[in-house]
């Protein structure tokens, strides 16, 4: 598309900077504006209000069905609430579970004899099989000219 528009390739094209460049390029070029459609991108604050009021409407309009039987329906008069512990929580220091390294880690650090066995405890040979392929996909399969 940008070879069309402007007569020269896209230099840099592996560049995200490059490529958003050239996207708003595209976008902006009098080839391509007289297919956007003006009229539906404005919104006025009338239609956004209305359309705030029609979806207080329909919400007043939804039928309402009680909850079944071993539930209870919570409204103002029977409201029931509750907290965590502090240590499920999640949030804050002192939340979540006990810090410090886990087992597994403990056990090959403990057991091994080089920082190799280590070093794949943490990246396993998965990750290194999905990025070489990723790297193969982007280099030579992605962006090939012919």
């Amino acid at each position: 598309m940008y070879n069309f528009l402007f007569y020269y390739p896209l230099e840099n094209a592996h560049d995200s900077f490059a490529n958003a460049t050239a996207q708003c390029k595209i976008v902006t070029h009098s080839k391509f504006t007289s297919f956007i459609n003006k009229n539906n991108e404005i919104c006025t604050i009338d239609a956004i209000f209305s359309k705030c009021k029609q979806v207080e409407i329909m919400r007043k309009l939804e039928p309402f069905y009680p909850v079944h039987d071993p539930w209870i329906e919570l409204n103002n008069e029977n409201n029931m609430q509750w907290t965590l512990h502090q240590e499920v929580t999640h949030c804050g220091s002192q939340a979540g579970g006990r810090c410090g390294p886990l087992s597994k880690m403990v056990s090959i650090a403990k057991s091994t004899e080089s920082l190799a066995q280590l070093f794949l405890c943490i990246f396993t040979v998965n990750l290194f099989e999905y990025v070489t392929k990723m790297a193969h996909i982007y280099a030579y399969k992605e962006w090939v000219t012919k």
